[in-house]
């Protein structure tokens, strides 16, 4: 039996034994470890922004593996927010649950030195900062008596971050006042610099009590008893003792009880609890989705790169069966044979995980300076710890370990009297396996290769689609009129102020103001029209100025609104064409009145006008019911700015700024953008699939030529003796090289017949899963496998010319 000493010697021998390896064959080698770095340091960035996502909890709380999400689901869907009454049955009723909370967010104009800014306030209830154990940096959080406190005595508490850029940083404003939309606030705490919120958005600039949320305009007081109206974000914390499961049957018995009890509000309704996690609940899904898509590309390009690497130590383990035969008839065990194979493996293995990391931390630095088109301030910068490290690890052990056992048992199990007697099994046999490994090289990379046109074919399409409106030189900004300092006369006059001044500026084309920004996953809702058989038909709304189908250029047929259309005068409303055919089947709908929204106090809602149907939330809404209301007589008090200018973007911001300022110098600036940027994340998915899908074919493509060029290499070098006799005989070179060329060709066209078949039932599967995505692009399919079949031709000729200067006697003395 070995000791330590002899260990770490024979590690030793088998460490210098693989470098003298690698130097032998120094191309193949770095091409193995760098092919296989790269699809580690991409999987690795995954991991480590998908584990932070989903599986990590915020940082700056205490005991965060007990805290929970609470969610509504309809019928065993969704994870939604719920409503201020079934939060209170909740936090009085479950004994699973420890401090359950509930916050919302909203912008909110900030009044500081007589300089207004925007800033993101949290509406909490006053236990907030106890569920999640929170301790403030300076003066005090949150308490739930504070929540009594409504109008004269209100408080609110600042993040680090605000009291840094806001308040100076100046310890004296603790116990001062501050003013957000337009309601004073006396300020009593600071949070520490360590607390970012309960999710990946980021901590908000102020803290409030949930209780004032009528005054800041948030809600109105009556929502507070609206069991329908569900607004509010939910958690709480695991009582001692409690799992998650505990958790959720009660929740589920708890849930069952309110459906009894509140049958029109709460049927099919159930809640459930979720683990606190950096992204919320309701966008988990989707992620686990899309990363698992770009999971399956990035193992795509470890198969091949494993094919490489097994392609290797095969050729390696042919140019070495004499030597192994020899240590076998010294005495060498083949354990110790088998070892040392192994260990050249796991050399390449370390090699290849470090080299992945630093693939990773690129792509770390990269993907954080990215100015992605989203409307959040995302923290991108997944960190790096030892789980990270770890998957690396294993995952680089995994493929070499698994590419390279197989090659090192069979050149180990060889018998040595038969090898050194040359009778031995012949190359062509041995060489069966890596034949298989290279065609599905091929078959994975020609996936690899139409996913990525179908990602482009369908992020070319989705920027083609028809949108209904016209966006180009198009910019919006929001403006936000809630609060007490405004009531709904006062809004529409600053709202019609505001625009106003901009269509009279010089370089404006036109101006309006709506309630939703197309494309921009907003969907708002007012109920539905009421017809005379009973049924209700429900429709997506905007609320527009009269302005905003000539900004859009949006065809009218009938009319538009205007200045008539006032907020005592006859209710209107403009259709699109899915809704008038809903509205009128057999008939014009224009100049026809319906009944709409509540029946038990509807509004009698005259059509006049229709619009053509359009992309209104999303790219894919398609037969979408829709609405346009006149902002004159139904009241908003957020809407966004739209100004049409081919002065660019930065002009739009100084008009819309010096349009705002002037209206009400007590307005925070509105953030500006263009209505390209806003299309750009709505295809920001596409976007990514593509880029990932294009770099990861790219690189497939290479190794899957590099493949074919080392196969055919060790082919041709392995039959020069054989060659040489058949030379000798009379063969011609020329009918020689075409024989081999159509050996490499055989794999070729087997792994791309195979790829083909398997690129079918993927792009079957992911039809419909980004927008504009078709399961059969014939152009797609057939660029692609011409152009995989041109690359693996061209390295196909380099190895298969050499036949043609072999010299046959030569040859006959090749050993």
């Amino acid at each position: 039996m070995k000791t330590g000493a002899g260990i770490v010697s024979a590690l030793r021998r088998n460490l210098r034994s693989a470098g003298r390896q690698y130097l032998r064959e120094p191309l193949m080698s770095s091409v193995a470890i760098v092919s296989l770095a790269v699809a580690l340091g991409a999987g690795t960035y995954l991991f480590g922004f998908v584990n932070l996502l989903l599986f990590t909890p915020p940082p700056g709380l205490q005991d965060a593996g007990r805290l929970v999400d609470i969610g509504r689901t309809m019928e065993g869907f969704g994870f939604d927010t719920v409503s201020y009454p079934n939060y209170a049955d909740i936090a009085g009723r479950a004994e699973t649950l420890d401090e359950v909370y509930a916050y919302t967010s909203m912008p909110v104009g900030l009044y500081e030195n007589d300089n207004p800014a925007r800033a993101l306030m949290t509406l909490v209830t006053g236990n907030y900062f106890d569920a999640l154990g929170v301790v403030p940096q300076a003066g005090r959080l949150l308490q739930p008596a504070d929540s009594r406190a409504v109008g004269e005595g209100a408080v609110a508490v600042a993040s680090h971050g605000a009291f840094i850029e806001h308040l100076g940083g100046d310890i004296g404003r603790i116990g001062e006042s501050i003013e957000l939309n337009g309601v004073r606030l006396t300020l009593v705490g600071v949070l520490p610099a360590g607390f970012n919120g309960v999710d990946i958005t980021g901590s908000a600039d102020f803290y409030v009590p949930l209780s004032m949320a009528h005054l800041v305009g948030r809600s109105g007081a009556e929502v507070f008893e609206q069991r329908r109206a569900s607004w509010l974000h939910a958690g709480g914390r695991l009582a001692p003792g409690v799992t998650l499961e505990q958790a959720n049957a009660e929740l589920a018995s708890l849930s069952r009880s309110l459906q009894e009890a509140y049958p029109d509000t709460n049927r099919e309704m159930a809640f459930v609890a979720a683990p606190l996690r950096m992204l919320p609940a309701p966008a988990r899904l989707p992620l686990m989705v899309f990363a698992g898509l770009l999971f399956g590309l990035i193992a795509l390009v470890l198969l091949v790169a494993a094919g490489n690497v097994a392609g290797l130590l095969i050729a390696r383990g042919e140019a070495r069966r004499h030597e192994i035969a020899m240590r076998h008839v010294l005495g060498a065990r083949r354990r110790a044979i088998v070892l040392q194979l192994l260990t050249e493996v796991l050399a390449l293995s370390l090699a290849s995980a470090l080299l992945g990391l630093l693939v990773a931390w690129w792509l770390r630095q990269l993907v954080a300076g990215l100015d992605l088109p989203i409307p959040l301030a995302v923290d991108l910068d997944a960190p790096f710890d030892l789980g990270v490290f770890g998957f690396i690890l294993g995952l680089s052990l995994f493929v070499t370990v698994l590419a390279g056992l197989l090659p090192a048992l069979r050149v180990s199990a060889e018998q040595p009297s038969r090898v050194l007697a040359g009778t031995g099994a012949q190359a062509g046999n041995r060489s069966r396996f890596r034949s298989m490994m290279v065609s599905a090289q091929v078959a994975f990379t020609l996936l690899l290769l139409i996913l990525a046109g179908l990602f482009i074919s369908a992020l070319q399409r989705a920027g083609d689609v028809e949108l209904g409106y016209d966006i180009n030189e198009v910019h919006a900004a929001e403006i936000d009129l809630r609060g007490s300092r405004y009531d709904a006369a006062s809004r529409r006059r600053v709202i019609d102020d505001v625009v106003t001044r901009l269509q009279r500026q010089g370089g404006v084309e036109n101006a309006a103001a709506a309630r939703v920004v197309p494309l921009y996953f907003t969907r708002v809702g007012y109920g539905g029209f009421l017809l005379d058989n009973g049924e209700s038909i429900g429709a997506d709304a905007n609320i527009v100025s009269p302005s905003f189908f000539d900004t859009l250029r949006i065809p009218v047929r009938g009319r538009g609104f205007t200045e008539d259309d006032s907020a005592g005068g006859e209710r209107v409303v403009v259709v699109n064409q899915v809704l008038a055919d809903l509205l009128a089947p057999e008939g014009s709908v224009i100049g026809r009145s319906f009944r709409f929204g509540d029946p038990e106090d509807p509004w009698l809602l005259r059509v006049v006008g229709v619009t053509p149907d359009a992309r209104y939330s999303r790219l894919d809404d398609t037969n979408i019911p829709f609405m346009y209301l006149p902002l004159s007589q139904v009241d908003q008090d957020t809407v966004s700015i739209f100004v049409r200018t081919g002065a660019g973007k930065r002009a739009a911001e100084r008009m819309i700024g010096d349009a705002v300022r002037a209206a009400d110098p007590r307005l925070a600036m509105p953030e500006v953008e263009s209505m390209e940027d806003i299309l750009a994340l709505s295809l920001l998915p596409q976007r990514v699939a593509g880029g990932v899908a294009v770099a990861l074919g790219a690189l497939g493509m290479l190794l899957a030529a590099l493949g074919l060029y080392g196969l055919l290499s060790a082919y041709v070098l392995g039959r020069t003796r054989e060659l040489g006799v058949r030379l000798t005989l009379g063969a011609s070179p020329r009918a020689l090289m075409r024989a081999v060329l159509w050996r490499g060709l055989r794999l070729v066209v087997a792994g791309t017949a195979a790829g083909l078949v398997i690129a079918l039932l993927v792009a079957r599967a992911l039809d419909g899963f980004l927008f504009g995505l078709q399961a059969f692009d014939a152009m797609v399919f057939v660029v692609t496998t011409g152009l995989l079949l041109g690359i693996g031709v061209l390295a196909l000729l380099a190895p298969a010319r050499r036949v043609l200067a072999i010299q046959p006697q030569e040859a006959l003395r090749h050993e």
